[in-house]
């Protein structure tokens, strides 16, 4: 399909560009720029227009239709107006209403209704009944769900099925400006880009690249546990063969998570944005990623010449030299470590780490991981570091490995038991740790 309406003016910059130029980028920008555009409609004070009749334009979007410039339903006549595919009936059962009384709807608010009745951080619970504006009394909005958490007002509005742009824009800015924090939930999500419909990218790239999904497995753990949780589904970057590429996660996470931006107006569980800018800064600092691996295995290096160095004197000449090479990736933005307790855990869990991933002992006399774990574990300055340990055996299918030793069961028993008595987790080092290990997330 090509794009009829070629020919637009920017309003703001009174430049006439090309919509196939405009258009010819990523995605996530495209989305952003249709919410963007949707955003100025709806304050009267469209950005782009078109070049002939010079009505305002938004950007609409489907599965099986090229990302194009159109013309508002109700504009007059313009010599290339496109016309709507859609007679009155159908937009209006189309529209968010049309989907609010499906069964499945019904069911999702039930749901969570339930679990907010058992969760005795919300109060005043309602379903269905009008928010008036605080500033202006005249403007109203009947979300699915409001009630009250941690003395504020919140609210909720379920997702099933296709939701115009212009609808989940004006409850956005409905919301934003009367200071009410809106979640938008999604009844299901596949983490599969094949599978991403277009109101879950107007969605999905607003809200920093997170979905908050309500899914059985969310509300199967939130009755169990007298606890709001959802399934947040985000992107997110990582580095192969000198790209930046994104993958799907996602995470069991309770309400008191999801943090809210109050300068965009939005809820996330995952800096997605963030954690880009950083990837990319680090990138453009030295202009290539091979030499942010080698500065990488520089580190690493450190490690492995204990291998042969095992004494004492020979340990310490290896946690200075570590010292060195963990601070020169300073130039990468990274934190720099100078007291000594630092730069001794650091290179500790630096060392087990490394070991586990390459199935090698550097440093210690052992005969298999349970044996390094327990070394691990008579470190009092590293108690507080072990359920980074056991994530990372997780998040890298190490277990396989220890599954072979013979006092596997007790190593079972011992986590159990760690993980029962609510132990105390430092952050201190996590975001550090993830730059040189994957399996930390």
């Amino acid at each position: 399909m090509k794009r009829i309406i070629q020919d637009i003016l920017n309003l703001e910059t009174g430049e006439y560009l090309k919509a196939d130029k405009l258009l010819n980028t990523s995605e996530k920008d495209i989305f952003l720029k249709r919410r963007e555009l949707e955003i100025k409609i709806q304050e009267k004070n469209p950005k782009i227009v078109c070049a002939i009749c010079h009505q305002p334009l938004k950007l609409r979007a489907g599965l099986e239709r090229i990302v194009h410039f159109a013309h508002l339903k109700d504009s007059q006549d313009c010599p290339i107006k496109t016309d709507t595919q859609y007679s009155k009936a159908e937009w209006l059962r189309i529209i968010y209403h049309g989907t609010k009384e499906s069964q499945k709807h019904i069911n999702m608010k039930s749901r969570l209704n339930e679990i907010m009745e058992l969760d005795n951080r919300f109060s005043n619970i309602k379903i269905e009944k009008i928010i008036k504006g605080i500033k202006n009394k005249t403007k109203w909005k009947k979300p699915d769900i409001q009630c009250v958490y941690k003395d504020k007002i919140i609210v909720f509005e379920m997702q099933i099925s296709h939701t115009f742009l212009s609808e989940i824009v004006a409850r956005d800015l409905f919301y934003s400006i009367n200071e009410i924090p809106l979640f938008w939930i999604c009844d299901e999500f596949y983490p599969d880009f094949d599978y991403l419909k277009v109101f879950h990218c107007d969605i999905l790239y607003h809200h920093n690249c997170n979905l908050i999904v309500f899914d059985d497995s969310a509300y199967k753990y939130s009755i169990k546990n007298k606890c709001l949780t959802f399934k947040i589904y985000w992107l997110h970057s990582y580095i192969r063969n000198n790209k930046i590429l994104s993958n799907w996660q996602h995470k069991l996470v309770d309400i008191s998570e999801i943090k809210f931006d109050n300068d965009k107006k939005r809820l996330f569980y995952y800096d997605y944005e963030k954690n880009e800018q950083i990837i990319k800064e680090n990138i453009s600092r030295i202009g290539k990623i091979e030499e942010y691996q080698l500065k990488k295995e520089k580190v690493f290096d450190t490690i492995r010449k204990l291998d042969d160095e095992d004494s004492m004197n020979s340990r310490n000449k290896c946690m200075d030299l570590f010292k060195k090479e963990i601070n020169d990736m300073g130039e990468f933005n990274l934190q720099k470590w100078n007291e000594r307790e630092d730069v001794y855990n650091l290179f500790f869990i630096f060392t087990i780490f490394l070991s586990i991933k390459e199935n090698k002992y550097y440093g210690y006399k052992v005969n298999n991981i349970i044996q390094l774990l327990n070394i691990f574990n008579t470190k009092t300055s590293l108690r507080d570091y072990y359920w980074l340990l056991l994530m990372f055996i997780d998040n890298g299918n190490y277990m396989g490995l220890i599954k072979k030793e013979e006092k596997y069961t007790t190593f079972l028993r011992q986590k159990e038991n760690y993980l029962n008595n609510n132990p105390k987790k430092s952050n201190k080092y996590t975001e550090y740790l993830h730059w040189f290990f994957n399996e930390i997330k």
